[in-house]
């Protein structure tokens, strides 16, 4: 069976001109195909490992191993990591999220870490890379065969309604709980690991007047697919669809029957943290925006 190619990173620290390849291996459901319940008899598992070169210059071929006990891989469930959940599930560029884990017997395996470098090499979220500095230090205790967890900010990357997410270790990737990872609707009619969606940062103005028509500038991140529409105070705001960028985009503000009503509780949504604010110039035609 055919394992995944090279990773970016695995290729940038290969040499093959010197003989050497670097390669973290997948996880067994990944290269298996099966879900890891099937594999839980199994405590190890030994893997003969071929090499099929690529070149632009001659034909494709199997390289030979010379030495046959350096050409086999093991895995051992107990040093595969296992990746519990994402929680929150739902998020957005720069949002903060926790990811639970447990190290299993990994951590036996890190010794004398440099001072600048985490237990565990990365994680990712779609393919984009979640931020730790400033939350944990390679001081931080994880506890083998115990639910872990770590906080981090969420990296630039798109809304997408299903996230995969990956954890990479010294030993390879971790193993993702099937069932506990994914979140589904109360009909389960949508079920994701990690949904991304668009986020609000500001606005250049939060107040206007019912007769309409204010242009504002909406900043944040994942404005993108063409299909966006606004809301202002309960009125559409149309899209300048020719305005929109990742990270912005300008609408125009609907008329509106009344003023705002500044005693109603907001309700805000994933990706949006709303407030309301009271302006002391308030006119008879003027409603503020939140």
């Amino acid at each position: 069976m055919q394992a995944p190619l090279l990773t970016e990173n695995d290729a940038f620290l290969s040499n093959t001109d010197a003989g050497f390849i670097v390669y973290r291996m997948p996880s067994l459901t990944t290269i298996l195909g099966i879900p890891d319940r099937v594999l839980d008899k199994y405590m190890t598992m030994t893997f003969t490992i071929h090499l099929f070169v690529r070149h632009d210059l001659y034909e494709p071929f199997d390289a030979e191993c010379k030495n046959k006990a350096k050409c086999t891989m093991t895995f051992r469930r107990s040093h595969t990591p296992i990746i519990y959940s994402l929680r929150p599930p739902v998020v957005y560029f720069n949002s903060v999220t926790s990811v639970w884990f447990d190290p299993k017997n990994t951590v036996d395996l890190i010794t004398d870490l440099p001072m600048d470098e985490l237990h565990f090499i990365n994680y990712k979220i779609g393919g984009s890379l979640m931020d730790f500095e400033g939350f944990i230090d390679n001081k931080e205790p994880y506890h083998k065969y115990k639910r872990n967890h770590i906080a981090g900010k969420v990296g630039d990357q798109l809304p997408n309604a299903n996230h995969d997410m990956n954890m990479l270790w010294e030993v390879g990737n971790a193993n993702i709980q099937p069932i506990e990872s994914v979140t589904c609707s109360f009909d389960n009619s949508t079920c994701y690991q990690a949904k991304t969606v668009p986020v609000i940062f500001s606005q250049d103005h939060n107040s206007g007047f019912t007769t309409g028509g204010q242009v504002i500038t909406v900043k944040g991140h994942g404005f993108t697919g063409g299909n966006i529409t606004a809301e202002v105070d309960g009125v559409p705001c149309e899209v300048d669809l020719d305005s929109v960028k990742v990270g912005e985009f300008d609408c125009r503000v609907a008329s509106k029957a009344t003023v705002s009503d500044l005693s109603k509780k907001y309700v805000g949504q994933h990706g949006i943290r709303q407030k309301t604010t009271n302006s002391t110039a308030n006119t008879a035609n003027q409603h503020v925006w939140v």
